[in-house]
């Protein structure tokens, strides 16, 4: 995971540079250097990296030329889907509830919903949420629950819910989740009136 997000970043950083450099060879560089990129964001077959790049992609496409965003979407579920092998698999996977990597997620967001009902005000605190979450597991299976008898297979440690809304709802009760989506339109506004100001 931690590799496919250097990737994500990295990849659109180099994508921002090829869409808006001027000269050829500078582009022909860039370009150069974003196919290794993404290739190696592909290969960590981290779904959410993938998602990320492709969001970041398309909103950079459209700030531009809003033809081109609608083209690469296209472009990228089809590439997507003609891959071989792992890539595809595991894009595909993300659409199947029944699929060992999604089992776990699923029983992750339940358990974070309990969590979050339990302390909406405060949350647990921005902590490894590990111990908690085999805690939660054990009170609603009335008995102790093993690792190794997780859906999907074996795990040692669950430090996050794989859901970023859930996870900062658990952390810092829906008052910082309240102030964490605050942040991000205040942000999202204050990037909107720099573009502008640059493109004016």
């Amino acid at each position: 995971m931690t590799s496919g997000g250097l990737m994500m970043v990295t990849g659109l950083v180099a994508l921002a540079f090829l869409l808006v450099v001027r000269g050829r060879r500078t582009r022909l560089l860039v370009a150069a250097a974003l196919v290794p990129m993404v290739a190696a964001l592909l290969l960590t077959l981290t779904r959410s990296a993938w998602l990320g790049f492709g969001a970041g992609a398309v909103v950079m496409l459209a700030m531009l030329r809003r033809r081109l965003a609608v083209g690469a979407v296209v472009l990228g579920v089809a590439a997507m889907l003609l891959v071989p092998g792992l890539v595809r698999d595991r894009f595909l996977s993300a659409f199947d509830p029944a699929d060992a990597q999604n089992t776990p997620r699923l029983v992750m967001w339940q358990v974070g919903l309990e969590i979050v009902a339990d302390h909406p005000v405060t949350g647990v605190g921005d902590r490894d949420l590990d111990e908690l979450y085999w805690a939660y597991r054990e009170r609603a299976a009335g008995q102790p629950v093993t690792r190794e008898a997780y859906p999907g297979g074996p795990v040692t440690a669950v430090g996050h819910l794989h859901n970023n809304v859930l996870h900062l709802a658990a952390i810092w009760g829906l008052p910082g989740l309240f102030l964490a989506a605050v942040f991000m339109v205040v942000l999202l506004r204050r990037l909107r009136a720099v573009w502008r100001g640059l493109r004016s």
